[in-house]
């Protein structure tokens, strides 16, 4: 093969079958004359092969030949010297025979590996089982592992243009090399990394901290003493955010490092980038849809548990207060801290009755509107535009409102196909008007006395009968509150009635009577806590209103609370405001009488007028 035409017909896989080689052979005893007329015979020989009798013994180069024989003496070719003898000269051990199926490359690395005075010496390979040796010339190995390099490199270009994951090299000095993969430009947004350091790339959209942990890392990878999978799992780049910049939008990157050695020298490190952004993504919106899921099931579970009339009615009002919530935000734009303040009572009551009667996700999502709406009560320079804080908030109001009515819809449908007596998903419901205001009051204080640690019971005194239709809602609305605010504020821990010598558990008591001859109806609500803290009420007024010569009528102002803190039973200052608007609103009165560590009651006095009567 001539020595023009066979680079083109290499492959990164070529072994030195396919390289130009060789047969010409001089024994041992020829001449230097010998040698010097095969060189001028065939310019292009790259040198001979010399055997004698036991069979190859290596060869000679053309190079070698001049340097080592003809120049030291003047060109003049000293002709009774054998050939064998100046191959003693400068050859140490025996030749170099390599297998015609030794790679290109392999072959130059073992090549250059002997004696420099051999460096640029021609190689023998043989074929055949051995039989057949024939010479490669050092220079076609040198070219042909040349082209090879570049096909190579240029099969390497090919695949890191196509190859979807970032790739990339970084070397001793944290640099990052040459060869890449296109990808890391698209998933970066950047085209000049060739060369740069990887950690103060890194610090450009990840900050100078994360730039300092990942050179500590790399640092940490090129220590030989260091085992690769036990550092694997603080690599501190595993899984990172990238904010938004030069108009990318946010992105979620891993970085996955790992060695590349030569024996225990760590030459480089290999860094795989992957863009993780829809991973996480898709993460986030399945952890969602299991959330969803799993608060749509508690809310089922809720739901059933709760009396048929009393969930139909709380989900008939809230339904309704909803839609007046919408008219309130629709024409807020003439006073938005009247149309706040009226949103945030009716979020209060609300979320007030889906405690009592056990609807926890309802009252929860509540308290945390309640929370957006009180956010805006304290913003100074209340504006309508201020108000769309609280459009996501009431969204998801809505949002739980419908999906209610639609597991409502579908355990009424279940229960027709199961056979069941009714539509309802709680069974039959309890007989009589109000039948639930009694089982809805037992259910929060014992609820309030298992989360605050309050022993209390309960006890009722009326007749149904004698409750008018038209004040049902409002006297359930107050019991409600009365009861909450008594089991917060009036009765005592445990501890703290024992060492007063007071009864454990605690007890709280609802009366109702009708006076017809004053046509007044009477309800009472009395616990027998630690009364009303006159001192701490007049100093709270004075820090709110700035005067204290205040009665206990006080506790009715809006926004007025002794609490501590706000949470989900207390602190709003909201509920016997309400409690008050709703008695006077129907023409009646509430009074508070109390004696402290002893009793506090509360006397609802509403009219008993012909309409109310029938």
């Amino acid at each position: 093969m001539a020595a023009e035409t066979f680079l083109p017909t290499l492959t990164p896989q070529s072994t030195l079958a396919e390289l130009p080689t060789w047969d010409v052979r001089l024994p041992v005893t020829a001449r230097g004359d010998d040698f010097d007329e095969v060189m001028r015979r065939h310019p292009e020989l790259p040198g001979v092969v010399v055997f004698d009798a036991s069979g190859v013994r290596g060869a000679i180069s053309r190079a070698r030949f001049q340097q080592v024989i003809s120049r030291p003496f003047g060109g003049e070719i000293v002709r009774p010297r054998a050939i064998g003898a100046l191959l003693e000269e400068f050859f140490s051990g025996r030749a170099m025979i390599l297998d015609t199926s030794t790679p290109v490359q392999e072959a130059l690395r073992q090549s250059l590996s002997r004696d420099k005075s051999m460096l640029y010496e021609p190689i023998l390979i043989s074929g055949n089982h051995g039989k057949d040796v024939r010479l490669v010339g050092f220079t076609d190995l040198l070219r042909a592992d040349s082209r090879i390099s570049s096909l190579r490199n240029q099969q390497m270009q090919e695949i890191l243009a196509t190859v979807q994951e970032g790739f990339l090299l970084v070397d001793r000095d944290h640099r990052i090399a040459s060869e890449y993969s296109r990808s890391v430009e698209r998933i970066l947004g950047r085209t000049d990394l060739a060369h740069r350091l990887l950690p103060d790339l890194l610090g450009e959209f990840l900050g100078a901290d994360q730039a300092e942990l990942a050179f500590g890392y790399l640092e940490t990878l090129f220590n030989p003493n260091v085992i690769e999978k036990l550092v694997a799992d603080i690599n501190p780049l595993k899984s990172v955010e990238v904010p938004e910049r030069d108009g990318r939008p946010r992105q979620h990157l891993g970085f996955a490092f790992r060695r590349s050695t030569e024996g225990r020298e760590i030459r480089r490190i290999l860094v795989r980038v992957e863009d993780r952004t829809r991973e996480v993504e898709l993460s986030a919106e399945l952890e969602e849809q299991e959330r969803q899921a799993g608060q749509r099931v508690d809310l089922a579970m809720e739901m059933m548990q709760v009396q048929p009339d009393a969930l139909t009615d709380y989900l008939t009002r809230f339904l309704a207060e909803l839609a007046q919530i919408t008219r309130f935000r629709t024409h807020a734009a003439t006073s938005p801290r009247a149309a706040v303040d009226a949103m945030f009572r009716i979020l209060h009551s609300l979320k007030g009755e889906a405690g009592v009667i056990g609807l926890r996700t309802f009252a929860q999502r509540l308290h945390r509107t309640e929370d957006a709406a009180a956010s805006l009560r304290e913003t100074q320079g209340l504006t309508l535009q201020h108000l769309d804080r609280l459009d996501p908030w009431l969204d998801s109001l809505r949002n739980l409102g419908a999906e209610a009515k639609d597991l409502i819809a579908r355990l009424s449908a279940l229960a027709t196909r199961n056979g069941g007596a009714g539509s309802s998903p709680s069974g039959p419901a309890e007989a009589g008007p109000y039948p639930t205001i009694v089982a809805s009051l037992e259910s929060l204080i014992t609820d309030l006395s298992k989360r605050l640690g309050k022993p209390a019971r309960f006890i009722a005194r009326w007749d149904p009968e004698d409750l008018p239709v038209a004040y049902g809602a409002v006297v359930r609305e107050a019991l409600i509150q009365l009861a909450r605010n008594s089991m917060v504020h009036g009765i005592e821990t445990e501890p703290e009635r024992r060492q007063l010598r007071k009864p454990v558990p605690a007890t709280l008591q609802f009366a109702l009577r009708r006076h017809e001859a004053e046509g007044q109806l009477e309800v009472l609500f009395q616990d027998d806590g630690r009364g009303l803290d006159m001192n701490r009420i007049r100093a709270k007024a004075r820090a709110m209103f700035g005067h204290e010569d205040v009665d206990a009528q006080v506790i009715f102002e809006p926004g007025f609370s002794t609490a501590e803190a706000t949470t989900g039973d207390a602190g709003r200052g909201v509920g016997l405001d309400l409690v008050r608007d709703k008695v006077e609103g129907l023409g009646g009165m509430i009074l508070v009488h109390s004696e402290p560590g002893v009793f506090c009651a509360f006397q609802l006095i509403l009219p008993l007028d012909p309409e109310v009567r029938s």
